[in-house]
């Protein structure tokens, strides 16, 4: 009897270390996907807000919706820090006043703004399914009217998102959402962009995750 709890003792211990053994090995199957790079193509919708009193030269312009495309590619600096490059194109009709009192007669124009962005991210790996990220984006802009009229200016911007991993080489933006700034001769118009599409990741090694093993 002894020897049957012996062995059945033994028997456990020997399952702990085979269990032990497969998280050891799914968890480093997981630092062996960390992409090198990744490539992102989003769906956007903003709300923009521009300064108060800003015109056109058509006239005083309200606030609107807008919506459009916003891609780029983040490339790996380490494991959790990143180098973003953001474009973003936003797009929409919206009223332009004739003049500056509220019921003033209005009239449709087409508005469309411009993002070329930079910046670091801080992307949380440590979990092989949901990485949360955060970044700081800085760049210029172009906001133009229908017709031929508008002014570049310096865009900044904050955000942040969730990706949902479904592949080593393709992941779900379930949400992104990014404040921006632009800043044109008319004043400052700030735009709340929430985003959502795919993301691609590519390459990544062995040793990209974590530090090389020195002990033999």
């Amino acid at each position: 009897m002894k020897d049957f709890s012996k062995w059945k003792h033994s028997r456990v211990c020997c399952v702990l270390l085979v269990l032990n053994a497969a998280i050891a090995t799914a968890q480093d199957k997981t630092d062996r996907r960390t992409p090198r790079m990744e490539v992102f193509s989003l769906f956007s919708v903003s709300r923009d807000h521009p300064p108060s009193g800003a015109s056109t030269g058509a006239g005083v312009v309200k606030p609107g919706a807008q919506y459009g495309f916003n891609g780029g590619f983040a490339t790996n600096l380490t494991r959790s820090f990143d180098l973003v490059i953001d474009v973003g194109i936003l797009g929409g009709d919206r009223d332009v006043l004739s003049g500056a009192r509220a019921d003033s007669t209005a009239a449709k124009e087409f508005a469309s703004t411009t993002f070329f962005l930079g910046g670091p991210q801080y992307k949380m790996r440590r979990h092989h399914l949901v990485e949360p990220f955060v970044r700081g984006l800085v760049g210029g802009s172009f906001r133009g009217f229908t017709p031929q009229h508008g002014n570049a200016g310096f865009a900044a911007g904050l955000g942040g998102g969730v990706d949902l991993v479904l592949s080593p080489s393709v992941a779900a933006r379930i949400i992104q959402y990014d404040f921006l700034v632009h800043t044109g001769p008319n004043g400052m118009t700030d735009y709340h962009r929430v985003s959502f599409g795919v993301v691609f990741r590519f390459g990544g090694s062995p040793e990209s995750a974590r530090p090389a093993d020195t002990h033999k």
